[in-house]
């Protein structure tokens, strides 16, 4: 009698289990699903090497990700980090106020930022800063008119090389 017990629990015990297994099996495929196509894909620029890319919505960020190991998380306003693009390792930005703060080596570097401020035009419009090291450069975050945003362009390191993010349509 304690045999059959002992058997029918097992039984119940992998039924179940059959049960637990099929759900994260439908979990695991669920992640591997594609999304339905959108009708935007992104370009980004690093240097003279550029990607396509896909916005995500990853709070308190947007992410710019592709299968190829590039990621660049964005705040709404700036450039945070960047990962990929033959890069030995990914950049991270800080922020004091408006000004970046970059390191190079074991030194940190500090360019002055002045505040965005929006230049409306018939498309849209564009937010901009300008910012100071040893050399001038702009930042600018470009919106159509129903105020999106559709290309941002940014130094992200302290020699002055920028990343370029740009919304292309998909046919």
């Amino acid at each position: 009698m304690t045999y059959r017990l002992i058997i029918a629990a097992c039984v119940a015990g992998l039924l179940s289990g059959c049960t637990f297994q099929s759900s994260q099996l439908n979990t695991v495929r669920a992640l591997f699903d594609r999304p339905p196509k959108s009708d935007f894909e992104w370009v980004a620029r690093y240097g003279a090497r550029t990607q396509p890319v896909i916005a995500v919505n990853q709070e308190p960020f947007i992410v710019f990700a592709n299968n190829q190991e590039t990621a660049i998380a964005f705040d709404g306003w700036r450039i945070r980090s960047i990962a990929g693009f033959g890069l030995k390792s990914p950049i991270k930005i800080a922020y004091r106020q408006d000004d970046p703060i970059f390191q190079v080596g074991g030194k940190t570097r500090r360019h002055r930022c002045s505040e965005w401020r929006f230049n409306k035009m018939p498309t849209g419009g564009e937010w901009q800063q300008t910012c100071e090291a040893d050399f001038y450069y702009q930042n600018s975050v470009a919106l159509d008119t129903e105020g999106r945003i559709i290309r941002i362009s940014q130094v992200i390191d302290a020699t002055g090389t920028r990343l370029l993010l740009e919304k292309t349509q998909v046919d």
